[in-house]
């Protein structure tokens, strides 16, 4: 039985889905009783709840879990795979490249670089989890050991309080939350 079940990302951001979902997650390995923290290569400013990668004690216990958060071209990947944890992978999707092409230079390289690196998880990786069912089939299709889909941890308690006041009133906006989805295209 693991001690303790860490988390890894190449940026962290409580505003962005993957530095929710990986707070969301570690108050529940806490909950559980294991130890827990979230490790990022960059912390966004003025961001707290992630430690600095380099405080991550390697090569860790092979009784142990870190669990990576993975979207794109990452340096986070090769202390992800020096360590002797049981790797698991969560899979955010990567952007396919030519997207960015004409646009934003370093973002296509990112992604390629993201694509080409994921089939390196591959020889290591206990468990690959998947945020959707498109991004589980992908996973499927390169060879990944026991894929599975890991739908976002919603706290439905925070829908329950009152809504925050908001500036303004928007035209036809009731009370109540409200729900935004915001895409990378």
């Amino acid at each position: 039985m693991p001690n303790s079940i860490h988390q890894l990302l190449e940026v962290f951001d409580e505003a962005d889905a993957q530095g929710a979902m990986a707070l969301r997650l570690r108050d529940i390995f806490r909950r559980w009783g294991f130890a827990s923290e979230i490790y990022a290569g960059i912390v966004a400013s003025g961001r707290a709840g992630a430690l600095a990668l380099s405080s991550l004690e390697e090569p860790g216990d092979r009784e142990d879990i870190l669990v990576f958060h993975y979207s794109i071209g990452a340096g986070a990947l090769e202390g992800f795979l020096r360590t002797l944890r049981r790797q698991v992978i969560v899979y955010h999707n990567v952007t396919p490249a030519e997207y960015f092409e004409g646009w934003d230079a370093r973002a296509a390289g990112q992604c390629r670089r993201g694509r080409h690196d994921l089939s390196r998880l591959l020889p290591t990786c206990d468990l690959a989890l998947a945020v959707s069912r498109f991004n589980a089939a992908e996973l499927a299709g390169l060879g990944f050991p026991r894929g599975a889909g890991l739908p976002f941890p919603v706290d439905f308690a925070r829908l329950d309080r009152p809504a925050p006041a908001r500036p303004g009133k928007s035209a036809g906006r009731r009370d109540g939350p409200g729900l935004l989805f915001v895409g990378r295209i």
